[in-house]
């Protein structure tokens, strides 16, 4: 086999682990990583990226690494904490991370998207989907921002159980779906359709009913009954339903397009109409 280097992570002096990855060859558009085999001091590259190689070709020389230098390479190739990493991540979805936002919600009289799902379903129940997910704005925030001001890009969802001691597993399974309305207003976004999405899927595909907080629109027509009119005329304006200001007849107009038939129906069309109007438009 004959590829092209891609890449060369290893450099002179670097302590490489076992199974770290000391030359990226590209063949037949596909990467094929070469490792090392145990712990390796790096002396020698002998490749570039660029450069064509085939299979027996001497990429790297090296010589194996001490206990101590094993120790550090071991530590190098871990990199960060990334348990440390995930529970801090985890931190940030909670609304203990938002206490002033949580506060200003429940000062209207409302509540978050978490206490909503957390009374609904069985504690522990809940396998949320896309739960570290944030917003496409990476454009003209930064990665951290987004992280910590649109944890899950607004929308709570997963499949859980409600009162499963009483209906069982499987009889009470169902996908759970809420918007957060501290994260953008509860806007919708990218990332937060593609959840609402793969969760529609699920519920339709393994046949669970979906419970969902929140996705109204302000001034829908179609919710018009969740909100019966008040004031004078309540009743006459429901009866109708919505009336568009184009569409609407006042008494006055009627009578005057009404005597304005008669009057062209008696005595012709106006002298002063005739040239402007289609003989097939004159009665």
């Amino acid at each position: 086999m004959v590829g092209t280097v891609a890449a060369v992570p290893a450099t002179v002096g670097s302590m490489l682990g076992a199974d770290a990855v000391v030359v990226l060859v590209e063949s037949m558009k596909m990467e094929h990583p070469v490792s090392a085999p145990g712990s390796i001091e790096v002396t020698e590259v002998l490749v570039a990226v660029g450069d064509a190689v085939a299979k027996g070709d001497l990429l790297v020389v090296g010589k194996v690494a001490t206990e101590a230098a094993h120790d550090d390479a071991a530590a190098t190739v871990a990199g960060p904490d990334r348990l440390a990493e995930l529970l801090e991540r985890e931190a940030l979805l909670d609304d203990a991370a938002r206490p002033e936002r949580v506060a200003k919600r429940h000062a209207l009289g409302l509540r978050t998207a978490r206490e909503n799902v957390a009374d609904l379903i069985d504690g522990g129940s809940l396998v949320e989907y896309g739960r570290f997910a944030y917003a496409a704005q990476r454009a003209r925030r930064s990665e951290a921002e987004l992280i910590a001001e649109t944890p899950a890009d607004g929308l709570v969802g997963g499949i859980a159980t409600v009162n499963a001691d009483r209906f069982g597993t499987e009889a009470a399974s169902c996908v759970v779906v809420s918007y957060d309305y501290m994260v953008l207003a509860g806007t919708q976004g990218q990332r937060n359709h593609a959840k609402k999405d793969r969760l529609f899927e699920l519920a339709e595909r393994m046949a669970l009913p979906v419970v969902l907080f929140g996705g109204h629109r302000p001034r829908h027509r179609g919710l018009r009954a969740l909100r019966p009119p008040v004031g004078p005329g309540a009743a006459h304006r429901d009866r109708r339903g919505p009336v568009l200001r184009r569409q609407r007849r006042t008494p006055r107009l009627l009578r005057h397009r009404h005597r304005r038939a008669r009057r062209v129906h008696r005595h012709g069309w106006p002298s002063h109409d005739r040239g402007r109007w289609p003989r097939r438009g004159r009665p």
